[in-house]
């Protein structure tokens, strides 16, 4: 049973919470689109080029989107310490925490994998129950929970997005957050905002991009479904 998200307060508050960093050097792998290049952040748009909508659980993952204060959708880049991390919260985000889940392998060429080291240090705020201890939730004695958060049902997003607005407003100098991945407890997932970074100068590609659905990308992430217990269906190879 996932936990239910509180709502957060309805307007950003002074909060004392001491942010972690992301070191300068540090490896980083993401899985993303091929539309977007290895540092593209995500514009939060539909195909139409309107913005997606905050309340509307289809319209974006856990932590996106979210507006920014003038109303406009905060971009955003998702990311792991390593393959494992990163594609638990990309490519496999969506499959249910079940037995031997089946994802189809038709699915695959939606992604590639491209990594990055950071140029700089980055601010992010983990995530865990012990720094979230500092985030109160309303109407209740009990602070925010990891739990709350990160396990909740894909039918909190609506209300897990208002919280990452609300921290991201609440806290200037954040850049990012940090959390152990819902399907997996290897490695740490990030999701990073354009708003509080440039992408030039914080981060740099390492190689190009490369695709998941053949060849050594295939491998990969076969070697990472199987370690999940998840079956890759309906694969030609």
């Amino acid at each position: 049973m996932t936990a239910n998200c509180p709502h957060p307060p309805a307007a950003p508050t002074r909060l004392d919470i001491k942010l972690g960093k992301v070191p300068t050097g540090s490896r980083l792998v993401r899985f993303h689109s091929p539309h977007y290049p290895a540092l593209g952040f995500n514009p939060n748009l539909d195909s139409t080029g309107a913005a997606r909508r905050m309340d509307i659980k289809e319209d974006g993952s856990r932590f996106n989107p979210f507006p920014d204060k003038a109303g406009i959708n905060v971009s955003t880049l998702y990311a792991g310490t390593t393959e494992h991390a990163a594609a638990l919260e990309s490519v496999f985000h969506d499959v249910p925490h079940v037995p031997n889940p089946q994802f189809p392998t038709s699915k695959l060429s939606h992604f590639v994998l491209s990594r990055f080291v950071t140029k700089r240090p980055l601010h992010i705020l983990e995530l865990v129950n012990s720094q979230l201890r500092q985030v109160a939730a309303p109407g209740r004695t009990e602070s925010l929970t990891e739990a709350e958060l990160i396990h909740s049902d894909p039918l909190q997003y609506p209300i897990t997005r208002r919280w990452a607005q609300y921290l991201f407003k609440s806290l200037p100098d954040l850049q990012g957050f940090a959390w152990r991945p819902r399907l997996g407890g290897e490695g740490t997932s990030y999701i990073f905002f354009e708003d509080r970074i440039a992408a030039t100068t914080s981060f740099e590609a390492e190689g190009s991009p490369i695709p998941i659905a053949t060849g050594a990308g295939f491998d990969l992430i076969h070697k990472i479904a199987s370690a999940c217990y998840i079956e890759l269906v309906n694969t030609t190879r």
